[in-house]
C-alpha cells in the first residue's frame, strides 16, 4: 500500500486582511487508481499572535489563543464533490466543532495529539503561559515545557466537524470541494483574555498566515465507475434566549434521525468578546456573581424528552453555589459521569476528559437517543432550571443525526449525489 498526504491549496489569497474576504475554496481532484481517505485528511492552519506593534507577548498583557482556535475562523463548512454538498454545518461550526472532540476523543488523545498538534487546552492560564513569554508562574498546575514556551506564531491542525471528515473508507474518482464561510469577527473570536475583554489592533495582533489542505492519498485498484455509499454522522446546532434563571421549558424542531443531543449554555456575547470565545461554553462576561458569571456550572436540574423517550428519567437535582465568603460548592460530578457515560467515553479505553477540563471547557451535558428506527419525532422539549443567569446567554442544542449519501461514478466523473437523511 503506497499512502501520500498531498497538498492542496486555497483558490485565494488568505493572509494579512485577505482571510475574511468571501469564502474560501479547496478544490482537488482524484482519478485513475488513486483513493482519498477522508478521515485520515486534515487542515493545517498557521496563526500568529502578538502585542498591536508586532512584539512578543507577555503574560501581563493577558491574551493567548483559544482553546481549538482554527474552529473559531469559520461560521459554516460544506463538502461538496461534482458540484454538490454531501456533508455540512450551516451554522455554529466553532460549538459543533469543540463538541465533536470533546465526545469522541478519548482523554489520552485530547491530553497528548490533541494537546500538542490540534491545539485542545481548556485551561486558560496554561494557554497564557503557552503562549507568552516564559517567566516564573506558579498558578498553572502543569507547566509547558522550555521548548514550548511563545508559541504566538504556530501551526494548527485542523478537521471541520463535518461528517466526511470521519468517513475512513477510500473514495475513488471525481472533483471534491471543501467551502469555508470565513467569521467576521474572526481576531476575536481566535483569542481569549483573562478577566478583561481585549481589542484587536489596540491589545494585540493576530493574522492567519496561512492555510492548507492535506489530503491522505492511497494507491488502490478501483473501477472507475460505481456507486459509493456514504453513512455519516451530522450535527445540527441551535440556539435560544435563556430567558433567566429559575425553571424553563423550550421546544426545538431536529432531524429525525438523530442519534443523541448535546445540551450547554453560552454568552450571547460569544464571538466578539474575547473573554467567551466560541469553542469554550461559559458565560464569562459579568463581574458579580449576582449576575451569573458562573451560570453555565449552576444548573440545578434538567430533563429532555423526544420520540417519547425522557432523559434523565428522574428529574434529579445537582447543586452549584458561589460566594466570595464561602467555599466554591461545584456538585456536579454526576452531571460529568452521565455525559461522559452517554458519549461512552467512560468505557473508552484511553479515559475521558477530566472533571477539571470538562468544567474548563464549560458544562456540556450529552444523552445518546437510540431508539425504533421508524419513529420519525422531530420535536424536543427540554425542562432546564439554572439558578443563575448571565443577561443575554443563549441556550444550545446539538442535535448529531445520521445521513446517507450516494455518489454516482461514471468513467472518472461524478454524474449524480443523491441524500437523504436516515
Amino acid at each position: 500500500m503506497q499512502r501520500i498526504w498531498r497538498q492542496c491549496t486555497a483558490k485565494r489569497a488568505l493572509t494579512q486582511d485577505d482571510f475574511a474576504r468571501g469564502v474560501i475554496d479547496f478544490d482537488f481532484s482524484i482519478g485513475g487508481k488513486t483513493t482519498w481517505i477522508p478521515a485520515k485528511s486534515y487542515f493545517r492552519v498557521g496563526l500568529k499572535l502578538t502585542k498591536a506593534d508586532g512584539t512578543p507577548l507577555a503574560q501581563t498583557d493577558n491574551v493567548t489563543f483559544a482553546n481549538l482556535a482554527p474552529g473559531n475562523l469559520f461560521d459554516n463548512v460544506y463538502f461538496m464533490a461534482g458540484g454538490q454538498t454531501v456533508s455540512s454545518i450551516v451554522n455554529y461550526a466553532p460549538q459543533a466543532h469543540v463538541a465533536s472532540y470533546r465526545l469522541s476523543k478519548s482523554g489520552a488523545w485530547l491530553n497528548s495529539i490533541g494537546k500538542d498538534a490540534y491545539g485542545w487546552q481548556p485551561d486558560t492560564d496554561y494557554r497564557l503561559f503557552e503562549t507568552s513569554l516564559k517567566i516564573a508562574d506558579d498558578t498553572v498546575l502543569v507547566s509547558p515545557s522550555q521548548d514550548l514556551s511563545q508559541q504566538n506564531d504556530v501551526y494548527f491542525m485542523y478537521k471541520p466537524p463535518i461528517g466526511i471528515m470521519e468517513h475512513n473508507k477510500p473514495m475513488g474518482s471525481g472533483d471534491y470541494r471543501f467551502q469555508f464561510n470565513p467569521n467576521a469577527n474572526f481576531k476575536t473570536s481566535i483569542v481569549e483574555s483573562f478577566e478583561t475583554s481585549k481589542t484587536p489592533g489596540t491589545d494585540y495582533a493576530v493574522e492567519v498566515t496561512s492555510m492548507e489542505l492535506y489530503i491522505c492519498t492511497e494507491l488502490m485498484d478501483v473501477s472507475p465507475s460505481g456507486t459509493e455509499v456514504l453513512h455519516l454522522m451530522e450535527h445540527q446546532v441551535q440556539s435560544k434566549p435563556l430567558g433567566g434563571a429559575g425553571d424553563k421549558n423550550f421546544d426545538f424542531t431536529i432531524p429525525p434521525s438523530t442519534k443523541a443531543i448535546s445540551v450547554f449554555i453560552q454568552s450571547g456575547a460569544s464571538g466578539t468578546n474575547t473573554l467567551c470565545p466560541p469553542s469554550s461554553f461559559r458565560c464569562n462576561i459579568a463581574t458579580d456573581t449576582a449576575s451569573g458569571r458562573w451560570s453555565q456550572d449552576s444548573i440545578r436540574s434538567i430533563q429532555l424528552t423526544y420520540a417519547n423517550i425522557t432523559k434523565p428519567p428522574t428529574r434529579w437535582t445537582s447543586e452549584f453555589s458561589q460566594d466570595d465568603q464561602q467555599p466554591v460548592v461545584r456538585k456536579l460530578q454526576q452531571r460529568y459521569l452521565d455525559t461522559q457515560i452517554e458519549s461512552s467515553q467512560a468505557f473508552s479505553s484511553g479515559g475521558a476528559e477530566t472533571l477539571q477540563q470538562w468544567l474548563e471547557g464549560g458544562v456540556l451535558l450529552h444523552y445518546s437517543w437510540y431508539r425504533d428506527a421508524n419513529d420519525r419525532s422531530t420535536q424536543l422539549q427540554i425542562q432546564v432550571d439554572y439558578s443563575q443567569y448571565e443577561q443575554g446567554s443563549n441556550i444550545f442544542v446539538i442535535s448529531h443525526f445520521t445521513r446517507s449519501c450516494e455518489i454516482q461514478i461514471d468513467q472518472g466523473y461524478i454524474s449524480s449525489v443523491s441524500s437523504l437523511t436516515i
